[in-house]
């Protein structure tokens, strides 16, 4: 880790604790919200999937017909001309 990853983790520490106290002051009822919330540098607990070419459909079965491409994110140009 150097200087100014250590500088960045710090700061988000910093402000992932305020957030977490600013929402469980307002919050009425539910879960209290951790730092680990809402720090980017915060490790993940669960699993979670990776898409990758065996299971993309998985994630393409998700998304709206019209909003679905395989070109990662890039508008196809038949789509974009009939706008």
């Amino acid at each position: 880790m150097d200087l100014g990853e250590g500088h960045g983790r710090a700061a988000w520490a910093h402000t992932s604790s305020l957030l977490a106290m600013l929402v469980n002051v307002h919050r009425t009822k539910g879960r209290r919200a951790r730092p680990s919330d809402f720090g980017p540098y915060a490790s993940r607990r669960g699993g979670g999937l990776r898409v990758g070419a065996a299971n993309i459909h998985v994630l393409e079965a998700l998304l709206p017909a019209h909003k679905r491409t395989r070109s990662m994110g890039k508008t196809p140009a038949s789509e974009r001309n009939a706008r």
